[in-house]
């Protein structure tokens, strides 16, 4: 039983449908072959009796009939005085044959009026054949005419009625039996359709079940929970199914250990990416306090530029009357000018560097912090 079970639970879902619904078919077909068979049985014993109280009906009209023919050749021999051919009737032995039929039997009193009419009718023709007159025989013969009357209609005519009775017995009993057999057709229909819906209300469980437990586990591994067993030695369908999803937890975990290992491949070049980071800001700031001073001097130069702008309109007229020192004057402001654009140019240069500078160092952060998450 046990390997059956198991070679059962191996099966493919379609199989174990095709091998309940076969094992229904079979039920069904079996009952109904019973129940065929039981009543092709019941046909030929039916069909056996008829024949038989068929057969014993023929069998009691013709011993009517011998009797008949025995009374007319006894009335031919009376008629003919010739009472020495006459003989007496043999019917009564011959109907003894059948006073018995299977589980049927003539009704006793029946029975004896026909046993007391026999014997008065033959013993009136003994009377007849031994007779010495005419008129002792005619004396005779009226009491056997009285007596063979009663013996064929209230003897052999009511034998023969008790015969159609068991006749119309064994047809009632048939019918009874039909209608058994009916009930058991109809009684054994509801038993192969409870029996399937009973098959399938249990397939259909089991197939909840499993599934159910193919549901559990796969909330399970969404949850989180990557170290629940799902071995699973069937080789069905859900078997399959409990397999992949092990595949899928395995592949997880796996997925999950790379990714730490990853982790800590990555943390010494985390690491040493911060700490330049951290550099780059420390000389990014050196650098903007060394652009501030010089734009500090710039200024100052610039203000000593007004200021020397200013003495020298004031001392235009002086400039005007001594030209050459004028001259020489205007080429040294001129030297300053040039001196000063060129710092105000270099000026600017230092802010678009200082710009730049400062893009690096959010992007460098930027990267720091992605990292930073990745680590987390």
């Amino acid at each position: 039983m046990v390997g059956i079970a198991n070679w059962f639970q191996n099966l493919k879902l379609g199989y174990k449908v095709g091998v309940g619904f076969t094992v229904l078919f079979l039920i069904f077909l079996g009952v109904s072959g019973i129940l065929w068979l039981y009543q092709q049985k019941v046909n030929r014993d039916y069909n056996a009796r008829l024949e038989a109280i068929y057969s014993n009906i023929l069998a009691i009209e013709e011993i009517r009939a011998d009797h008949i023919r025995w009374k007319v050749n006894l009335l031919t021999n009376f008629i003919n005085e010739e009472f020495a051919e006459i003989k007496p009737d043999e019917s009564f032995e011959k109907l003894s044959r059948f006073r018995t039929f299977n589980s049927y039997q003539i009704s006793p009193t029946l029975w004896k009026q026909i046993e007391g009419y026999f014997k008065e009718m033959n013993d009136a023709v003994m009377e007849i054949k031994k007779a010495k007159s005419p008129q002792e025989a005619h004396e005779a013969f009226n009491r056997f005419q009285s007596a063979s009357k009663k013996f064929l209609w209230e003897g052999l005519d009511k034998f023969l009625e008790e015969y159609f009775n068991f006749l119309s017995v064994e047809q009632e009993k048939v019918k009874k039996e039909q209608m058994y057999l009916v009930v058991s057709y109809i009684l054994a229909i509801i038993l192969v359709l409870l029996i399937l819906f009973s098959g399938i209300t249990f397939i259909s469980k089991r197939i909840s079940n499993e599934i159910s437990k193919i549901v559990q586990a796969s909330r399970t591994i969404a949850q989180g929970n990557f170290r629940l067993s799902l071995i699973q030695h069937r080789k069905d369908e859900i078997g399959i199914i409990f397999r992949s999803l092990d595949e899928i937890r395995s592949s997880f975990n796996e997925l999950i250990l790379h990714t730490r290992q990853i982790g800590e491949e990555m943390q010494p070049i985390l690491k040493a990416f911060t700490e330049l980071s951290t550099e780059i800001t420390n000389k990014s700031l050196n650098t903007e306090q060394i652009i501030n001073e010089v734009s500090n001097e710039l200024s100052v130069i610039v203000s000593n530029i007004e200021e020397q702008t200013n003495l020298l309109s004031q001392l235009k007229l002086a400039i005007e009357e001594i030209s050459k020192t004028v001259i020489k004057t205007t080429d040294s402001i001129n030297i300053s000018m040039d001196k000063a654009l060129f710092a105000q140019g270099m000026i600017k240069d230092l802010e678009n560097a200082s710009t730049e500078i400062e893009k690096i160092v959010e992007f460098i952060r930027s990267m720091a912090e992605q990292t930073n998450l990745l680590a987390l």
